[in-house]
């Protein structure tokens, strides 16, 4: 179980490296641009809350120990 739980650690770490928001966008967030761009603002952040709610679904998801199939 203990197994279990450092895999399940270490796979939500990784999910949430990978979903850090891009480093051209976090420049756009922080410079005065975004007062006029209003509508990119908010596509950056939908997107972002979107892809956090698809990894804490993957990681709720997630069972280290099932065997990987090939679903083609």
């Amino acid at each position: 179980m203990g197994i279990k739980e450092r895999v399940r650690l270490l796979f939500a770490a990784y999910i949430s490296l990978a979903s850090f928001i891009d480093d051209d966008l976090v420049d756009f967030l922080e410079s005065g641009d975004t007062k006029k761009r209003k509508g990119k603002v908010i596509r950056i952040y939908n997107r972002v809350f979107r892809d956090f709610e698809k990894m804490r679904k993957e990681i709720q998801t997630f069972d280290p120990f099932e065997l990987p199939t090939d679903r083609t």
